[in-house]
């Protein structure tokens, strides 16, 4: 027999051995590369979630940072704002409004009750005011509503007399200060 024709054990177990091999071989790459495939793919979603997450922490520094700089402008502006109001208070020491107490006592006014004086303390910040009334029950009215309105912090009656047909009065009411209305 021609010594190609020989069957060779040896040759074959070593022919087998190899192609068991390369088998091995071929399935331990194609399950290590489908592994690392997925685990590249699921690294990847996680690179992805981590720059979203940057993103959004950046734009909130980014935001935060703005709003440190608006805090910083307001309270900048705020102090200001109460340095100007302490130099306005030292200047003009007038802490009452002749305007507002004048509308307010004017408003007060009914029909049968009239004045015949009213004068002004800028410093005090009262009103000395001398009027009429038809009747004893329309001054009382009146008096009430000086004593339960919010903007003046006292009242006080000096006289009430009878002249011909009608009632003069005296009374002081004191308006709060600005400071106190606000």
């Amino acid at each position: 027999m021609p010594p190609y024709a020989i069957f060779d054990y040896k040759k074959y177990e070593i022919i087998k051995k190899l192609i068991l091999f390369f088998i091995f071989n071929a399935l331990f790459i194609t399950t290590f590369t489908t592994v690392i495939f997925f685990e590249v793919k699921n690294y990847k979603k996680i690179e992805r979630s981590y720059q979203n997450f940057y993103i959004k922490l950046k734009n909130l520094n980014e935001s935060f940072t703005t709003f440190k700089n608006e805090y910083k402008n307001l309270t900048e502006k705020l102090k200001l704002l109460n340095l100007k109001e302490k130099k306005f208070y030292l200047n003009y020491p007038i802490n009452y409004s002749t305007l507002i107490g004048t509308l307010i006592i004017f408003d007060t006014l009914s029909e049968n009750v009239s004045f015949k004086s009213i004068d002004f303390d800028i410093k005090s910040g009262e009103f000395l005011i001398i009027g009429e009334a038809k009747n004893s029950k329309d001054f009382n009215n009146y008096y009430k509503q000086l004593e339960v309105n919010n903007y003046f912090s006292s009242v006080e009656f000096f006289y009430l007399k009878k002249i011909k047909n009608t009632l003069e009065f005296k009374i002081k009411v004191k308006i709060k200060s600005l400071d106190e209305t606000i």
